[in-house]
C-alpha cells in the first residue's frame, strides 16, 4: 500500500468524521527523513538530533580545555549528559567518561553546617 494510498484513507476518515483536512498541513515524509518531536529525533530509536549532540560533546572537550573550571558549568554539563542518557546510554556514557577525566579535587568541598563562612564565595562563569 502506497503512502498517497494511506493518505487518501485518512482523508476520508476525517471527512465521514465531519471536519475538513487542511491539504496545506498535510505531509508525506519517508524513513530516511529525520522525525524530530520536541528535540529528540524519534525514527527507529529515540536519539538526540546529531547538531545538539555535536554541540554537547564540543561543551564537553571545552570545558576539559578549560584551565579555570567552573562548577556551574560542570553542573550544567552533566545535567545535559544526563537527561541524554534517557534517549541513548551508550553515547551518553562515553560523554560521562570523556567528563569524569577532569579531576574533582580542582573543585573546592561543598560547606556543611556554618563552615559556609570560611568558603569562597563562586564568581559568576563564562558560558562555556
Amino acid at each position: 500500500m502506497s503512502p498517497e494510498h494511506v493518505a487518501n484513507i485518512i482523508e476520508r476518515i476525517i471527512r465521514a468524521e465531519g471536519f475538513l483536512p487542511n491539504a496545506t498541513k498535510r505531509s508525506i515524509t519517508d524513513a530516511k527523513f529525520q522525525l524530530n518531536i520536541t528535540g529528540i529525533v524519534v525514527n527507529e530509536r529515540t536519539n538526540m538530533a546529531r547538531k545538539d549532540f555535536d554541540l554537547l560533546k564540543a561543551k564537553v572537550h571545552r570545558f576539559k580545555q578549560n584551565s579555570e573550571q567552573c562548577p556551574l558549568i560542570y553542573a550544567q554539563i552533566l545535567g545535559q549528559i544526563s537527561w541524554f542518557r534517557q534517549l541513548n546510554p551508550r553515547k551518553a556514557a562515553k560523554l560521562l567518561a570523556k567528563l569524569q577525566v577532569v579531576e574533582p579535587t580542582r573543585f573546592p568541598p561543598k560547606a556543611r553546617g556554618n563552615d559556609n563562612i570560611s568558603q569562597p564565595r563562586f564568581q559568576p562563569c563564562v558560558k562555556v
